[in-house]
C-alpha cells in the first residue's frame, strides 16, 4: 500500500471518518433527550432508510452529541423504528418502515432538533444567565429584579425586608451625635 493512502481512509465508505463529514449533521438535539434506540432489520426493502441512516447519519449524531446514548438493535422487530428517550423518561417511537432517508432525518429534527431560531435563542439565554451581573427588570427570567434578592447580599426595604437599625444612616449618624453628647 503506498504511503499516501492513510489507514484510516481505507475500508467501506471512509469518507464517514473525516472531521468536515462528522461534523455536517443536519440535526442538533435538544438538551433533553438522553437517548436514542433504533431498530431495524439487515433485509428487506422496508429497512433499507433504516440502514442509510445508520450507515450515515448517525456517526454524526455520535459525533455531535455526546451526552446522547445511541443503541441498535438488529433483526428483533418486523418493521424498523426509532424510539427516542428524553431525561424525565418520557418516550417517543417514530415508525420508519418504507420511509426516506431525508424523511426520516427531517422528522427528527422537526420534534426533538433545535432549529436556528431556537439556537440563537438559546445562546443569548446563556450568555444572560451565565453574568451574575445581570438582574434588574429585563432579568425578569432570573427571578432578581434587585440585587438585594441576590444571595449573599444586604436586603434593602423596598424588597420588604427592614435593614437592621446600625445599618441605617439616620441611626449611625444619631449614635455618633449621642456618643459625642456624651464624651
Amino acid at each position: 500500500m503506498p504511503r499516501s493512502i492513510k489507514t484510516w481512509m481505507v475500508g467501506r465508505l471512509p469518507i464517514r471518518r473525516t472531521l468536515p463529514y462528522l461534523e455536517s449533521c443536519k440535526i442538533k438535539l435538544r438538551e433533553n433527550v438522553a437517548a436514542v434506540l433504533i431498530n431495524y432489520n439487515t433485509f428487506g426493502e422496508g429497512s433499507e432508510s433504516a440502514r442509510r441512516f445508520i450507515t450515515f447519519t448517525m456517526r454524526q449524531l455520535i459525533y455531535n452529541h455526546k451526552n446522547v446514548q445511541f443503541e441498535k438493535i438488529k433483526n428483533l422487530t418486523p418493521y424498523p423504528f426509532i424510539t427516542i428517550f428524553d431525561k424525565t423518561g418520557k418516550q417517543t417511537i417514530i415508525d420508519i418502515d418504507h420511509q426516506k432517508l431525508d424523511n426520516i432525518i427531517n422528522h427528527i429534527g422537526y420534534l426533538f432538533g433545535i432549529n436556528n431560531i431556537d439556537e440563537s435563542q438559546l445562546e443569548i439565554h446563556r450568555s444572560i444567565v451565565d453574568n451574575s451581573l445581570n438582574v434588574g427588570s429585563k432579568s425578569h427570567f432570573l427571578g432578581y429584579d434587585c440585587v438585594c434578592k441576590l444571595p449573599g447580599h444586604v436586603p434593602c426595604p423596598a424588597a420588604g425586608f427592614p435593614l437592621p437599625d446600625e445599618m441605617r444612616g439616620k441611626f449611625r449618624t444619631r449614635k455618633i451625635e449621642e456618643d459625642d453628647e456624651t464624651d
